[in-house]
């Protein structure tokens, strides 16, 4: 196969630095540098991608004009691929893991906080995104205090809640996410808590679903994107579980596609409360969809009572299920759906922050199925091109493993079989168009002599 471009290409190998292709020249001339350059650049063996140092030159070809990006491999091996920056036209991409109330913008934070006179000590909505992000040292604990200024802004307010399930369609467009899952727990969101976890709010769990489901649809018709729910159970509060079950089952035609168990991770397998899991149980029983947060604070141990004991189809984290051969073997045999986020992964605590020993690195490697998402975008401060380049350029993956997780995310989807079905063929439509228009244009830049 011939590699055909005529752009300014320029090769780094350590600390020298080769240019060719300034001006147009034959294909066969062409081809001649390159290869020239390309066996320089494999005797030079260059360390694999996730070995570099921060702030190190990229050890690669760039051909900008064509569209082309040669890496090399943890072998050292040379590939080619998209560049990063091409990330953001792909409008096909696929977000399973993040958290209503965790994407609010900050310009709406700040307005529905004015407009309810909550004390805040910021004079705009930039000083309060600040506020937002977590802040070292990292731990999940430091992680979720920014809800305390997050929530008192929305709950028991349905206009605000159906605004901002509105605008996460509309944000969803502008990073070119072509289906998202959001998720969110509906008894938060009725409304401060009282005594004993019981709440005696005027709005109740199932006009919360509601109204997200009123913005949910607005916002897909009107940004033509894709967006499904899934509610949250949490932890500490096992009273709301049941009805947790029961609202999935009563809006499973109107947007909700799952259920999810969310909140602080016990430290050993069998502390699960029995009504968390008579819950999931009864999920499973009615054909609800099911993902719990596993593995990401806490044990691996965590990870196999989420697939044996709660039916768990799909991982919220799941890294430290890399932590026990036997466990992560059950996660492989099972194909169960890892919900990776990395940017958030670092930022809670649950990984090092040395990203060149992640376990994504592990899951990729494994040919594990697993996606990345965001989690919380105004705590972590990050998008869903963030979370890509993070991967790419702190653990050493490549655009076309963005593609594979992408897909994977699209096959392990809570929709419809029908539904899936053709978000899975939108998706390979687009990245086979796509792969043919890199060639079209790599074509098209050829001038012979």
């Amino acid at each position: 196969m011939l590699i055909k471009f005529i752009s300014r290409c320029t090769v780094i190998t350590g600390s020298k630095q080769l240019q060719a292709f300034n001006t147009p020249r034959s294909v066969s001339a062409s081809v001649r540098v390159f290869s020239s350059l390309l066996r320089e650049t494999q005797s030079a063996k260059l360390p694999p991608r996730h070995q570099r140092q921060p702030g190190r030159p990229l050890k690669h070809f760039r051909c900008q004009q064509v569209r082309n990006l040669f890496y090399s491999d943890r072998e050292g091996n040379i590939h080619s691929s998209v560049t990063t920056a091409e990330m953001e036209d792909i409008k096909a991409k696929v977000e399973l893991h993040v958290h209503l109330d965790g994407s609010i913008r900050p310009s709406t934070l700040w307005e529905l906080s004015r407009q309810k006179n909550i004390p805040l000590p910021y004079t705009d909505d930039k000083e309060l995104a600040k506020a937002c992000i977590a802040q070292k040292p990292y731990s999940l604990d430091n992680f979720l205090k920014s809800f305390r200024l997050i929530v008192p802004a929305i709950y028991g307010d349905l206009d605000a809640i159906e605004r901002i399930s509105y605008e996460f369609c509309e944000d969803c467009s502008a990073q070119n996410i072509a289906y998202s899952e959001v998720r969110y727990s509906p008894q938060i969101l009725t409304g401060p808590m009282r005594v004993n976890d019981i709440k005696e709010n005027s709005v109740t769990a199932r006009e919360v679903v509601q109204s997200v489901n009123r913005g949910l649809q607005r916002g897909s018709a009107d940004f033509n994107v894709i967006v499904r729910s899934i509610l949250c159970c949490i932890r500490p509060f096992p009273a709301w579980s049941e009805d947790v079950v029961d609202l999935c089952a009563e809006f499973r035609d109107s947007g909700v596609v799952g259920i999810d168990l969310a909140g602080n991770e016990p430290t050993h397998e069998h502390e699960t409360d029995q009504r968390h899991i008579n819950a999931f149980q009864k999920a499973k029983d009615l054909g609800i969809h099911r993902t719990v947060h596993a593995g990401e604070n806490g044990p691996a141990a965590v990870v196999k009572e989420a697939i044996e004991v709660l039916h768990a189809e799909r991982i919220g984290h799941g890294y430290h299920s890399v932590d026990v051969d036997s466990i992560y073997q059950l996660v492989r045999d099972r194909n169960v759906h890892i919900e990776t986020c990395p940017c958030s992964s670092v930022v809670t605590g649950a990984v090092t922050e040395d990203l060149t020993k992640h376990p994504i690195i592990r899951f990729a490697r494994d040919n594990v199925n697993y996606s990345i998402s965001t989690d919380d975008p105004i705590i972590t401060g990050k998008k869903i091109d963030d979370d890509y380049s993070v991967v790419i350029n702190d653990m050493g993956l490549t655009v076309d493993e963005i593609i594979r997780t992408n897909l994977n995310a699209a096959r392990s989807t809570f929709l419809p079989q029908t539904e899936k079905q053709e978000l899975i063929e939108r998706l390979e439509k687009f990245y086979s168009t796509e792969t043919n228009d890199l060639k079209t244009a790599a074509a098209a830049n050829i001038t012979s002599t």
